[in-house]
């Protein structure tokens, strides 16, 4: 009787330590489970983000330089709801130097290089100050090549935030060195925009095996964004000329320094291929409400190439663009 006391407890304590191992095996294979399901996700990726409840703009991941197509696009470099811009305004970069600028209004950009440049440009698109959340910069390219800049409302009725917000978007496409910049610009942008008219100007293209000199005058529109210190100009000449048709359509951005401005810009038909990029000096007078411009295309580095020079005057058609910043608006 008693060695059959004896056993009993022996039993019980050798059932509850199986108990217990098999516990642990059973959570050690969940936890390796759910790792190897982890580990299938491609290196780098994140878990999904869950979107905001109240319709805002999540917050996109920022991009390293080495992740950056240079093929296609547009592709999103950075784009969210809170930016320090509060008025609508568009930035082109087509150089280090205008990346640089741009990196100032929104920080979180990868660093670019200047090889990038030759195939790529950027283009950042601020929405400036809203009510509430819910809104967004979409940037999409459209069939011809141009990109269309729009702004994306809540839904009638949406759960949006009661908080000012300042939507903003930011993206790389591809474009060679010698193509423009042609954007499709939503109505908020197109009213930031201060309209210009060529009033006097000349420009003469030069150059190639038979040494081509030809000379016509400048006609078309100009647009002026302005944000601080830094400018957007928009482009859209013409020529006075007889012997072949003549455009330049194109958008670039700088910084403006003691009222002068420099951009490059693609010279379009002013200049012949094979040609480079023009040079343009802009002085902004007058309140800004005249500009003069001086356009310089250095030749080609091909026996045949082609280059320019010219100088035009612009006049505004309408007063500056009105502000609309809500930080000091008493609602």
């Amino acid at each position: 009787m008693g060695a059959r006391m004896f056993r009993l407890p022996t039993v019980l304590i050798l059932s509850l330590a199986l108990c217990v191992v098999s516990a642990a095996g059973c959570g050690l294979k969940r936890q390796q489970q759910g790792k190897s399901k982890a580990d299938k996700r491609p290196p780098g990726e994140a878990a999904t983000p869950v979107s905001p409840a109240n319709g805002a703009q999540k917050e996109k991941p920022v991009k390293t330089d080495e992740s950056v197509k240079t093929g296609g696009g547009p592709e999103t470099l950075v784009a969210g709801g809170h930016s320090q811009v509060r008025e609508p305004f568009v930035f082109v970069a087509r150089d280090a130097q205008a990346y640089k600028e741009l990196r100032r209004l929104a920080g979180e950009l990868p660093e670019l290089r200047d090889e990038f440049f030759r195939a790529n440009a950027v283009v950042a698109a601020f929405l400036g100050q809203r009510r509430s959340g819910g809104y967004a910069v979409e940037i999409t390219r459209e069939a011809e090549g141009a990109l269309r800049v729009s702004e994306k409302s809540p839904p009638k009725g949406a759960m949006t935030t009661m908080a000012l917000t300042a939507p903003y978007h930011v993206v790389s496409y591809a474009t060679p060195e010698e193509n423009p910049v042609r954007l499709s610009l939503g109505a908020a942008w197109q009213q930031a925009a201060r309209p210009y008219r060529v009033v006097l100007g000349e420009f003469t293209m030069m150059g190639g095996f038979a040494g081509v000199r030809e000379l016509f005058k400048v006609t078309g529109t100009l647009g002026l964004m302005r944000y601080q210190d830094l400018a957007t100009v928009l482009f859209d000449l013409g020529g006075d000329d007889a012997n072949r048709p003549r455009v330049l359509s194109d958008a670039a951005s700088g910084k403006v320094s003691s009222d002068k401005l420099t951009l490059t810009v693609d010279p379009g038909t002013f200049i012949l291929p094979p040609r480079r990029r023009l040079t343009a000096e802009v002085t902004l007078g007058g309140g800004e409400n005249k500009l003069h411009f001086t356009l310089d295309g250095m030749q080609a580095a091909v026996a045949d190439g082609f280059g320019g020079r010219g100088q035009f005057d612009a006049e505004a058609t309408a007063g500056p663009p009105k502000k609309i910043a809500l930080d000091d608006d008493p609602m």
